[in-house]
């Protein structure tokens, strides 16, 4: 794999076994089984070190060594606090974390102070059946949990672990994640069955309606 520009000139060559997009700019590359970071050039700024790297975002790559997540800058500085055995991305500023032995998630900020405890599994930062969560603008979408007895569905929180909106007890449906104020959500109400779909705002109003029946 290499890099094109925009125009579709090769201005990397083809030469690594699988590469990552171009975040902040550097882009992970892998070789020999290894991930690095290159730049725009192809120079190698952070050598071949990494099993699995997140691409860069807020100057931070998220990496896993063998199930303990770390915390590095664009130098290949370790910079995060403690170890984690579970850790997303960091976007809007916010990273979604769990500490070893450790049975809840918790939000960090940039400098990895713990803001809130989260019961719900459906934040942890995998794939096997999990929808990563994340920050935008202040606002993530994540799944109820038991903690969430007055929502049944999505419930949309700030970094502080206040709920702002939720599918509510009475009726069912579906929030997405916030991207530039703007959610896609489906809501169903019950007994009635009547329902909306579109995009809201952060107040939960729809801006934009798809359908209403």
């Amino acid at each position: 794999w290499g890099f094109a520009d925009n125009t579709g000139k090769v201005v990397i060559q083809p030469q690594f076994e699988k590469i990552q997009d171009f975040r902040e700019g550097l882009a992970a590359v892998k070789t020999d089984r290894l991930w690095g970071f290159i730049d725009n050039t192809g120079k190698v700024i952070i050598d071949y070190q990494y099993y699995q790297p997140s691409p860069f975002s807020c100057g931070k790559s998220v990496i896993d060594t063998n199930n303990v997540y770390i915390v590095i800058n664009k130098k290949g500085e370790k910079i995060s606090t403690g170890d984690y055995t579970l850790m997303s991305p960091f976007t809007d500023g916010y990273a979604f974390a769990m500490k070893p032995n450790a049975s809840k998630m918790v939000v960090v900020d940039n400098n990895f102070n713990t803001l809130k405890e989260i019961e719900n599994k459906r934040t942890l930062p995998q794939t096997e059946g999990y929808r990563l969560a994340y920050f935008d603008n202040g606002l993530c979408t994540i799944g109820s949990g038991t903690n969430y007895k007055e929502a049944s569905g999505q419930v949309v929180l700030r970094p502080d672990g206040n709920i702002v909106l939720g599918i509510g007890e009475h009726c069912g449906g579906y929030i997405g994640q916030f991207f530039s104020d703007r959610a896609y959500c489906y809501t169903m109400l019950r007994p009635e069955k009547s329902y909306s779909t579109g995009f809201i705002n952060p107040a939960g109003e729809f801006i934009f309606v798809i359908e209403k029946k």
